[in-house]
């Protein structure tokens, strides 16, 4: 009985020594971003999660991120991501979306931290008892503050109307949006924002060294201006007091990027509806001051599906450091070094 218990003690302590040495890790991680939000979708109003993801609007996640084990079921991680979302009417069905025809992308930086707990782990995948390689699965979930840049598209419309009244072409160009107020607000929305990130995730430990994993990480954000569209058309009146410089650019890319080709046109005074708007709702729908631009009762949300590479630190143990520190001198540096005096 006597040699049981020195058993499992000493198992124990050397259980609580590796975990000192594999504290932290820290990696590079790449992969896709995508949203939802008031641009896109598919053959219905908005729905949730992936339902009204288009995998073409798919755009990049790039980042590092540093990972700090409590214990054998908590950690804690820090990380920073450069992410792109964009999305575009002309892959939706659903008629109100696919007339209005506007595209957007969102350059976003992202500082987020957050707590991982461990769902299962298997320390010796190979069962050889050599602990080499090991994998864990692990939810997550914490806070992000994000600077965000959402950009229009000019598309052929836009850039039609733009071209008359200027004879300068810009079909193609993005222009950054939140300067200019586009849907009348008496102040600018803000470019930080709060997202809270959630997700699962998993990784494989090679040689105690390195560490190969994904993750899927869904962001709900307290903003609906990610993509510019919250409510409603504004008053052109508004637009162009509150952007007298730019008032003939916002004039073309808010009330003239409808595809008219979609919904119908003027002929002789006449409104004649396109084969693919059989219930002949009028343009003005697409321009009118007050006519529905966006849903503002739902905010904008992302997700990201990552890869990722990172390196374990190694470091002395708690019973190392107590026990042996006096091998390498008091400020464990290795060799003692004398002091030169003059």
């Amino acid at each position: 009985m006597k040699k049981l218990v020195l058993f499992l003690l000493l198992a124990f302590a050397l259980e609580q020594n590796a975990s000192a040495q594999f504290k932290y890790d820290y990696g590079f991680r790449f992969g896709g971003a995508n949203y939802l939000g008031d641009i896109g979708g598919k053959n219905l109003p908005r729905r949730d999660l992936v339902v009204d993801m288009h995998l073409p609007s798919t755009r990049w996640a790039v980042g590092g991120f540093i990972r700090k084990r409590k214990n054998k079921k908590l950690a804690f991680t820090s990380t920073f991501d450069y992410i792109r979302i964009q999305g575009t009417d002309e892959l939706t069905t659903y008629f109100p979306r696919r007339a209005r025809n506007l595209t957007f992308k969102n350059d976003m930086f992202e500082l987020a931290a957050r707590a991982e707990y461990t769902l299962y782990y298997d320390s010796d995948l190979s069962n050889q008892g050599y602990f080499n390689p090991d994998m864990k699965i692990y939810v997550f979930g914490g806070v992000a503050g994000l600077f965000t840049n959402p950009k229009g598209l000019m598309n052929y419309y836009a850039a039609k109307n733009y071209n008359r009244a200027t004879g300068e072409d810009l079909e193609g160009e993005w222009i950054s949006l939140r300067k200019y107020k586009t849907e009348g607000q008496a102040n600018a929305y803000s470019a930080a924002a709060i997202a809270v990130p959630m997700g699962i995730g998993m990784y494989f430990t090679y040689m105690k060294k390195w560490r190969i994993g994904w993750e899927y990480s869904w962001r709900m954000t307290f903003t609906d201006y990610l993509d510019d569209i919250s409510g409603a058309y504004p008053d052109p009146l508004v637009i162009a007091e509150s952007n007298p410089d730019a008032n003939t650019l916002l004039d073309s890319y808010i009330y003239h990027s409808y595809d008219e080709s979609f919904v119908g046109k003027k002929v002789n005074g006449t409104f004649i509806p396109a084969e693919s708007n059989p219930d002949g709702i009028l343009p003005a729908n697409f321009d009118t001051k007050g006519s529905p631009r966006g849903n503002p009762l739902n905010n904008d949300n992302y997700m990201t599906f990552q890869l990722y590479v990172s390196k374990v630190i190694r470091s002395k143990s708690n019973f190392y450091k107590s026990k042996y520190s006096w091998m390498r001198g008091k400020n464990s540096g290795g060799v003692r070094r004398a002091k030169i005096r003059f």
